[in-house]
């Protein structure tokens, strides 16, 4: 089971929540109170104490507790202890491997010594915290945390990769509907009719290639004067009265 971090939501990755973060070389830690005071541990790893460093080798350590689960690293180094026995910690992949190496090994008898299994215990002074800006201090080494859904942590590199997808832009006042489709635009065309030209010499028709009209004032007058002979007006004498019929 992972341990309890206590998040909060990111407004501008919803995916992601801030953490507040324990960590010793990349591996988180679970604070706890005791007596009052902070202690952390590495719910992933396992104190083996009681070793007899004379025999005891990172071969015996790893054949012993691999059983248990995957193991990223065994830290043991007999030589910087002066005293009979040595430490170890061996450092499992998953917290359930941990669980079971303490319950199957505490007090188990390796090369005649009754071994102690527990977990892992992180000083204090070595313990990171890893936290979000506004936490950030110069003491607490802090840089920004985030978690996602399946409580693994993502570096701040990799937070851009978590954005939520864009969405089309909608406006809050909906827009006019479009005008309707113009129909396309034709110059009007008019069938062709007689050229009207007045006092137009005889040959001009065949040029034009049509009749000719004369204008439309001088019709009646323009018939008359065609029909009628060139007969003179009789004189008109002084004090007579011309009839108007």
């Amino acid at each position: 089971m992972p341990c309890e971090i206590h998040t909060t939501p990111d407004r501008y990755h919803p995916s992601l929540r801030r953490v507040l973060m324990y960590t010793y070389k990349g591996r988180r830690l679970e604070e706890r109170m005791v007596n009052g005071e902070p202690k952390y541990f590495d719910r992933a790893a396992v104190f083996v104490g009681r070793l007899v460093k004379e025999q005891e080798t990172k071969e015996t350590l790893f054949h012993r507790f691999r059983k248990y689960g995957a193991i990223n690293d065994i830290e043991y180094n007999p030589t910087s202890c002066q005293a009979t026995y040595a430490t170890a910690r061996v450092l499992y992949n998953m917290e359930d491997a941990a669980q079971r190496a303490i319950s199957n090994e505490h007090e188990a008898v390796s090369f005649g010594s009754r071994i102690k299994v527990e977990p892992r215990k992180v000083l204090p002074l070595d313990v990171q915290v890893g936290t979000t800006p506004n936490h950030s201090t110069e003491k607490s080494q802090t840089r920004e945390m985030f978690m996602d859904h399946l409580g693994r942590p993502v570096s701040p590199s990799m937070v851009s990769q978590y954005s939520p997808p864009s969405v089309p832009f909608q406006p809050q006042v909906p827009l006019p509907p479009p005008p309707p489709p113009l129909e396309p635009w034709t110059v009007p065309t008019l069938a062709p009719g007689p050229m009207m030209v007045p006092n137009a010499p005889a040959h001009l028709p065949l040029l034009l290639g049509g009749p000719l009209v004369p204008p439309p004032g001088n019709i009646e007058t323009s018939s008359t004067a065609a029909q009628s002979p060139n007969i003179p007006s009789p004189p008109v004498q002084s004090g007579s009265v011309i009839p108007v019929s």
